[in-house]
């Protein structure tokens, strides 16, 4: 069970600099506002506000904001280069088997976010992959597209 005060509470209350400092700590360790702003026993819309008022706050919740955000980047590429371990067991806990995975959609996730512009899409293997909204789309064109398209003569 948690500390934080009750909504009703959290009104009466002035964000503290402890308050500050543990909301700053779980938006550094990659927290959403709304979490980090529960763990310090406020509503988010009343760390925006002192954001909005107090200047040395918003550049210390900037420079959480990227750590955050670096911490959540290297747990992305630690599942998607080292890998990590799956296991199934029984549902009294045995272990029947651990595997160990990589997550491919991860890798290309982080691929596009370092070289924008120059990761391909990758057809699955159906020759299928994904457009920009996420439909999937035919990457593979048949020999009659080519031939439509003209750039392969009948």
């Amino acid at each position: 069970m948690t500390d934080a005060p009750l909504p009703a509470q959290r009104q009466r209350r002035k964000i503290a600099q402890a308050d500050r400092v543990r909301f700053l700590e779980a938006v550094a360790h990659g927290w959403t506002v709304t979490h980090a702003a529960e763990r310090a026993g406020f509503s988010r819309q009343e760390f925006y506000k002192l954001r909005e008022r107090d200047e040395a706050f918003a550049a210390a919740w900037a420079e959480a904001r990227q750590q955050g955000c670096d911490v959540i980047e290297d747990e992305m590429r630690r599942r998607a280069v080292d890998g990590y371990d799956e296991d199934t067991t029984w549902p009294e806990g045995e272990l029947i088997r651990r595997a160990h995975r990589y997550d491919r959609a991860l890798l290309q996730t982080l691929a596009k976010g370092l070289m924008p512009g120059e990761v391909p899409r990758q057809p699955d293997r159906l020759g299928f992959g994904a457009d920009h909204m996420g439909a999937r789309v035919r990457v593979r064109s048949s020999r009659a597209d080519r031939v439509r398209a003209g750039s392969v003569a009948a």
